[in-house]
């Protein structure tokens, strides 16, 4: 079946962004977008790609829910032990992109993580539903698991 990709193609039309519409600071305009994505209810506001590498630079993506943005800093979790937390603790630099398609926004960062302090990390999963925690300790993170049943 031929596709034909070369002919996909769509006008986007609902917002323009130009200079004199962007605020002094570009993390103003993250909120004001994030903001948008929230109360339009776009499907996963907070969803965003995260780009990571390994040492010698092979690349990987996977979409992870932003949980906090706070004084220009990006929020979110991970288990060091799976493949996305041990890239980081190799190589901080991290790439992140936001995509709402309903909105024809996007927004991509490119900067360094940082492991937050155990107590945030802690509070952060003791809130999270008890079938999520429990999931989280007794999934062997990125790696192939024989089955469903135990």
């Amino acid at each position: 079946m031929d596709l034909h990709f070369e002919n996909i193609r769509r006008e986007y039309s609902k917002r323009s962004l130009s200079a004199k519409d962007m605020p002094a600071s570009p993390f103003d305009l993250v909120t004001r977008w994030l903001q948008d994505a929230v109360e339009t209810k776009t499907y996963e506001p907070t969803a965003v790609i995260v780009g990571t590498a390994t040492p010698d630079g092979r690349p990987s993506t996977r979409t992870v829910l932003l949980k906090e943005f706070l004084n220009g800093e990006f929020v979110f979790y991970s288990n060091y032990e799976s493949r996305k937390g041990q890239q980081m603790a190799a190589n901080p630099h991290v790439c992140l992109t936001f995509l709402w398609h309903e909105l024809e926004r996007q927004i991509h960062v490119e900067g360094e993580v940082r492991i937050l302090e155990p107590e945030q990390s802690d509070a952060y999963f003791a809130m999270r539903p008890y079938k999520s925690r429990v999931g989280a300790r007794i999934s062997p993170q990125s790696r192939p698991i024989p089955g469903r049943t135990f």
